[in-house]
């Protein structure tokens, strides 16, 4: 079922990963529209929690996004949320890179790529490539741009756009 996942995602990360994505995009605009330190030190900080602190981030993968319990661990459509949500965390880092403290930049990127690797060889890699007409495989191709651009990988992201408009786009508008 289409749009099917657990409620008690809520219960467990996926409110928190959205506020924090929520806070870092706006408060990463803040500090670089009004050059505003203290709002620059507060996206930091949830950078840091989530993204490099060894004791309270997330596992650079997503091996049980939308997980359903009893039924299964995760499963690759967890990818959309990610792929909905991470770029709006990637634009601030980027667009304060040279005011973000070099230990969150780094760990912020080190862990970016990391999770880059996983979805270019993780489990649910041949499901997502090898979904052309869904808009799951089209939030893949355009997480894994983002990403791959966002820690220097270009190429990488060439080849994903390149199969986007051919692959993904005008066979979900064909019909």
């Amino acid at each position: 079922h289409d749009g099917r996942f657990s409620p008690q995602n809520y219960d467990f990360h996926i409110y928190d990963f959205e506020k924090c994505c929520n806070r870092v995009f706006w408060l990463g605009r803040r500090a670089l529209l009004l050059d505003d330190g203290r709002a620059l030190a507060r996206a930091e900080a949830w950078l840091d929690a989530w993204f490099v602190d060894e004791t309270t981030s997330l596992y650079p993968h997503l091996n049980h996004a939308q997980f359903i319990p009893g039924e299964r661990d995760g499963w690759a459509v967890g990818t959309i949320d990610f792929g909905t949500r991470l770029p709006g965390v990637i634009d601030p880092i980027r667009a304060r890179g040279g005011r973000v403290s070099p230990r969150v930049r780094q760990g912020s990127d080190r862990w970016i790529d990391t999770l880059l690797d996983w979805l270019l060889d993780g489990p649910y890699t041949p499901w997502l490539v090898g979904t052309d007409r869904n808009n799951i495989g089209t939030y893949y191709d355009l997480l894994v741009a983002v990403i791959a651009i966002h820690v220097g990988r270009e190429d990488v992201a060439r080849q994903r756009l390149s199969r986007l408009a051919p692959d993904r786009i005008v066979t979900q508008l064909d019909a």
